[in-house]
């Protein structure tokens, strides 16, 4: 896998079915292991017949590139063909969104590494202070409150508005947006791991997880995490977003692909015109 490219994507099935639909078995093949080909090159390859030809044992160079032309040729596809790249708008926002992310992740821990040594530095300082020692049990528990520290522990753990769920720094905003992925779309995802970092809440993994099975099944997720990012909320509420949304935002999906098409096809013309 490239440096910009993807090990993981969600794949619609309507959407490829809608792309594909009247392809022979060659063009199937070849259509399909470009695809998977651009999201684990970041959206763009170069186009090599003899290069694609090494993962379809039953087709020769020759044969890849009458699948090629012909591919470019149908209405519907939404790759973009010429004599020397292939690529495909979706495959490539969606590289540049987990590069978006990885950038984000390394920033977030280089803050926080340089939070942890300012943290390690106070406490060194502070070891050679003196502590009055409490004559009873009760006055210990007492301190142990007063500063926030559970008893027994030294460590503060921050608890999670979904309830006894701890903040992990090992959680990186990639993985978190990665969890969100499975019920609401790329850029809501995003949007909301910023959010609860801005508030100061950052979002775990085993965090995001448990708000996924509470959104999972509401017909409008995106809109779910939406309100609480408008209200400022730090977890989310599906009961008080309105089931009477969804009907135009459950066919976003395939609008999103509707208005690839379109875009493709008015390129494929513009190619033929010139």
């Amino acid at each position: 896998m490239s440096k910009t490219g993807l090990d993981w994507y969600k794949r619609e099935p309507l959407a490829y079915l809608s792309d594909t639909q009247g392809l022979t078995a060659r063009e199937h093949a070849v259509y399909s292991v470009v695809i998977e080909l651009l999201y684990v090159h970041g959206g763009e390859i170069n186009n090599d017949p003899k290069w694609i030809s090494g993962w379809i044992s039953d087709m020769g160079t020759a044969a890849i590139r009458n699948s090629l032309a012909s591919l470019a040729l149908r209405d519907g596809i939404t790759l973009e063909i010429s004599e020397t790249k292939i690529s495909q708008k979706r495959a490539k926002n969606e590289a540049k969104t987990k590069q978006k992310l990885r950038e984000n992740a390394k920033e977030n821990g280089e803050k926080g590494g340089k939070s942890s040594a300012k943290s390690r530095s106070e406490s060194k300082q502070n070891n050679g202070l003196g502590q009055a020692k409490a004559s009873t049990e009760h006055q210990a528990d007492k301190r142990r409150v007063e500063k926030k520290e559970p008893k027994g522990s030294s460590q503060v753990t921050q608890q999670d508005s979904l309830g006894g769920l701890t903040s992990s720094s090992s959680d990186t905003g990639d993985e978190v947006a990665d969890v969100l992925l499975e019920v609401c779309s790329n850029q809501v995802a995003i949007d909301f791991v910023a959010h609860r970092r801005e508030i100061k809440k950052p979002l775990t993994a085993r965090a995001a997880r448990a708000m996924v099975n509470k959104v999972r099944g509401h017909p409008n997720p995106d809109a779910v995490l939406n309100e609480s990012i408008a209200q400022g909320w730090q977890g989310i509420f599906p009961d008080k977003v309105s089931a009477a949304q969804p009907e135009g935002a459950s066919n976003d999906r395939l609008s999103r692909y509707q208005k690839i098409i379109a875009e493709n096809r008015a390129y494929e013309q513009r190619g033929r015109l010139q």
